[in-house]
């Protein structure tokens, strides 16, 4: 009986260190998920967006300072469709976060008029206008190119904080694992020790009563009818 009961105790034992394990490990798991589903994902649209925002007007003072260049008549329309492109795809992250949409929606609204200013600049410039370009750089493009940057930098900022807190909770979560784990390991090992002892001490009383028994068959002293005890 007591047997019995010792080795029901290490099978539960080790199901329950089996379950926690398990459940800590998908809640690893889905953490890591949402990170590159929802973090990494936002972060990309910010940095894509705050480099070819960049770009876009870099490239453009450049055709200014040297109007023979052509090279910006192509990365200019490349690197706003690309910002375009990351904007809407923070947007869809966005979905279900009303302080983050109308955070893009800011500078959405601020990105279409540095947009417009940097198209209608590049017009200028292939008509030769060089200071009626300069003067859209000036008065549009970069007053708003900046508070789309400035917000951009912010959003940046706040997803690298939220993935610092979500390194330390999967760090966090790691470890609980790793130190239940243990205690239930080390739980199991003791009752596995305990059943070993008691099997031992189990047959040793056996063989012990079978030898008495046989001892005193030999010795003539013994009953032949009695019954070896068949409990334990």
């Amino acid at each position: 009986m007591k047997l019995g009961m010792a080795f029901g105790s290490v099978v539960a034992f080790f199901l329950v260190g089996m379950w926690i394990s398990i459940s800590a490990t998908q809640s690893i798991s889905v953490k890591f998920e949402q990170f590159f589903q929802q973090n990494y994902a936002r972060q990309h649209a910010y940095q894509t967006m705050f480099s070819d925002g960049l770009l876009s007007g870099v490239a453009l003072r450049n055709l200014i300072l040297r109007p023979n260049l052509t090279k910006p008549y192509k990365v200019v329309p490349r690197a706003i469709t690309r910002f375009d492109d990351a904007l809407k795809t923070a947007e869809l992250l966005a979905a279900n976060n009303p302080s983050l949409q109308k955070s893009l929606a800011n500078i959405k609204t601020n990105w279409s008029k540095s947009r417009a200013a940097k198209l209608k600049s590049l017009k200028e410039m292939k008509q030769g206008n060089v200071d009626a370009a300069k003067e859209i750089l000036k008065t549009t493009e970069h007053p708003n190119w900046q508070k789309v940057r400035i917000s951009v930098q912010n959003l940046m900022l706040k997803e690298e904080k939220e993935a610092v807190k979500l390194q330390s909770e999967l760090v966090k979560s790691s470890s609980n694992a790793i130190l239940n784990s243990f205690i239930f390991a080390t739980i199991i090992i003791g009752l596995t020790i305990t059943v070993a002892f008691l099997i031992t001490k189990l047959i040793k009383k056996t063989l012990n009563g079978i030898i008495g028994s046989l001892n005193n068959i030999a010795s003539g002293e013994g009953d032949l009818t009695s019954r070896l005890d068949e409990t334990g």
